[in-house]
């Protein structure tokens, strides 16, 4: 929490909702488009006659709405706060008498790392039933997670049935709703088929996001073929079954459809040690952007998101398994950090929901600055010796 100092003025007492509320302890003007962002709290301040405020247009044009202190502590934090937060929203604290010399009061405001700040209105994802593949783990959970808390139905799949209820079970604790589950390979397109069949007879998908992936480092002459095959297969092949499935289901039934693939910046710049990813990913870019065009005049957009290092247990034992090599990892960008899951399930959030209707083919990089610092995310581990890299290949049995 950071606090925030406003000072009351005499210029503003002479504002019509000064006057008229000059009788309360002291009243918060707040603008409209502060309002129109958040109608859950707004709904709230009017849904009793002792919790209305006045409303009115004020002399100044910015202000509609005041909130008197009574009411100040129990109000939501989105509604007392936004203004703070906000360009173009003023919100001015005006002491109950309205003398010429100025009076300060000092409010709370949350800062933008705080968790409960209401980035998005409850409901951006309501009614919107969403297919995450991959979803039982990692990143795909913390997006399935943060669907789930803007409103939305979530289906999530994955190879391992256990991970899967055990991730539907965390969601139902925490918001009283059950995620659906589907065990499923998707390397398998008869299972994908499948899967998606039974998905469709409950209720169509309105919005598929591609997750699942698969990837470790080697040195690329020791690559077999199986092992290029077991990249591919997860990242392009299965990808590219699910996107096919639901699409011409999409288009079939003429109804719109929003996909989003989790890609990489590599998969425009290439990257040395994690060459079937780069080759799978690059692959699903360029599924993406044709796609968007293809069946875009058809209702159905797709984006793309290239996350930077955003930990996970599961790739972390993968990609960089000593703590050296992670600490290199997730400080090699400018702002010398690693992402927040938080935030990648913001912003896929926002380009799943209705109002990112207009953006399609496009992939947005969030990763610190990082490609453009240095193209090639894994290109650091030239620095290893070949005892190192030795040391780092999976142990068998």
């Amino acid at each position: 929490m950071q606090e925030v100092a406003s000072w009351a003025n005499a210029g503003a007492a002479r504002s019509e909702p000064a006057k008229a509320a000059a009788t309360a302890n002291f009243f918060i003007i707040i603008n409209p488009f502060v309002v129109a962002s958040y109608p859950d709290a707004f709904r709230w301040l009017l849904n009793a006659p002792d919790r209305r405020g006045l409303l009115g247009k004020s002399s100044n044009n910015f202000c509609d709405l005041a909130i008197k202190r009574p009411h100040f502590s129990a109000a939501p934090k989105g509604l007392v706060f936004a203004a703070f937060r906000t360009r173009w929203a003023i919100a001015r604290v005006f002491a109950s008498e309205f003398k010429p010399r100025p009076r300060r009061f000092t409010l709370a405001v949350p800062t933008t790392s705080d968790p409960h700040f209401p980035v998005f209105r409850s409901d951006l994802l309501a009614g919107k039933r969403v297919l995450v593949t991959g979803g039982g783990t990692g990143l795909g959970f913390s997006m399935g997670r943060r669907f789930v808390e803007l409103g939305a139905h979530l289906v999530i799949c994955g190879r391992r049935e256990g991970v899967l209820k055990s991730a539907a079970d965390k969601i139902e604790a925490e918001f009283g709703r059950r995620a659906d589950v589907h065990p499923c390979d998707i390397r398998d397109p008869d299972a994908v088929e499948a899967m998606i069949d039974r998905i469709w007879s409950d209720r169509p998908l309105d919005i598929l996001v591609n997750n699942a992936a698969g990837n470790f480092i080697a040195r690329s002459e020791t690559l077999s073929p199986r092992g290029l095959d077991a990249v591919l297969g997860i990242v392009l092949h299965g990808t590219g079954y699910a996107t096919l499935a639901c699409g011409r289901r999409w288009i079939a039934e003429g109804r719109g459809g929003t996909v989003l693939s989790i890609v990489t910046s590599y998969a425009w710049t290439g990257s040395a040690y994690v060459v079937p990813s780069a080759m799978a990913k690059a692959g699903v870019l360029a599924m993406t952007r044709s796609l968007a065009v293809e069946w875009g005049p058809k209702g159905v957009r797709l984006n793309a998101i290239a996350p930077g290092p955003f930990p996970t247990p599961g790739a972390w034992e993968r990609l960089v398994p000593n703590p050296e090599l992670a600490r290199t990892f997730e400080t090699r960008n400018p702002l010398g950090r690693a992402g927040r899951h938080q935030e990648l399930a913001n912003l896929a959030s926002f380009l799943l929901s209705d109002e990112a209707g207009y953006i399609n083919g496009e992939v947005v990089t969030i990763d610190g600055g990082e490609w453009l610092q240095g193209a090639g995310q894994f290109n650091f581990l030239s620095r290893l010796s070949a005892a190192e890299w030795d040391a780092l290949r999976p142990k068998k049995g």
